[in-house]
């Protein structure tokens, strides 16, 4: 019985408990209204690997039920102003425009979205809370002040979700239901927002330079970080017995 724990712990220690509370922040950051699993996980994937995807979507179309729910429509959907011309790009970004008022889609909207519970209020927060101490982990490791292993780069990979959940705390509702099946064969009016635009054309452009800068944050740690004494006894060791075997008592 005595091996049972030791056999648990052994369990415990290749990932530690601030890797397994970022996985979260993956699944928030990659949250898709749509229905099949595969395009989920396609979404999450295409999420993690592009951190502009995400933080666009958290920081740059905000927390409104419209926005958040013509973010997932097609640029079929969408016709420019009284000219009912059919848009060349998606309304959102740099093309930002908004929805005209009195066109019935809010009823769409609201069977879209919903209120988000109390659950995934606080799930985002322990993300965070272990994101900000695999960090701080990290950096004491790249000082030379404290010796751990080599996970606390990974939530610092994860790092620029913080964005992303903070938005999830704050905003009061989710996209639930594939927008794209509520509004089929609707057509959605957009008018030019000057406004809003100018503002995106500052916004954006920085959220794809830290999405872009931000996670190399890691691989500079992971450079700088001085080597353990135990790597560097085991490269003595080898250097000296370049014949044979070595034997460790």
């Amino acid at each position: 019985m005595s091996d049972f724990p030791e056999f648990v712990h052994r369990l415990l220690e290749p990932i530690p408990q601030y890797v397994l509370g970022c996985l979260p922040a993956i699944a928030i950051v990659g949250a898709s209204p749509t229905d099949k699993f595969t395009r989920k996980l396609i979404w999450v994937l295409r999420s993690l690997g592009c951190p502009f995807i995400g933080i666009l979507y958290s920081v740059n179309v905000g927390g409104n039920e419209q926005s958040r729910c013509l973010f997932w429509l097609p640029v079929d959907y969408f016709v420019k102003d009284d000219t009912n011309k059919r848009l060349e790009y998606r309304p959102v970004g740099l093309y930002t425009m908004k929805p005209r008022a009195n066109q019935g889609i809010n009823e769409y909207v609201d069977r879209c979205t919903a209120k988000i519970s109390v659950l995934e209020r606080l799930s985002p927060v322990i993300s965070m809370y272990y994101i900000i101490i695999g960090g701080l982990a990290g950096i004491s490791r790249t000082t030379g002040s404290h010796v751990c292993e080599d996970w606390p780069y990974i939530p610092i990979l994860l790092s620029w979700t913080i964005p992303a959940l903070c938005r999830r705390i704050i905003s009061g509702n989710m996209v639930v239901r594939d927008p794209k099946k509520e509004f089929e064969g609707e057509t959605i009016i957009m008018d030019e927002d000057p406004e809003d635009r100018s503002q995106k054309r500052f916004t954006v452009p920085l959220t794809a330079f830290i999405s872009i800068v931000f996670p190399w944050l890691a691989v500079f740690l992971a450079y700088f970080t001085p080597q353990s004494d135990t790597f560097v006894e085991v490269n003595m060791l080898q250097q000296s017995v370049p014949y044979g075997h070595l034997t460790v008592l």
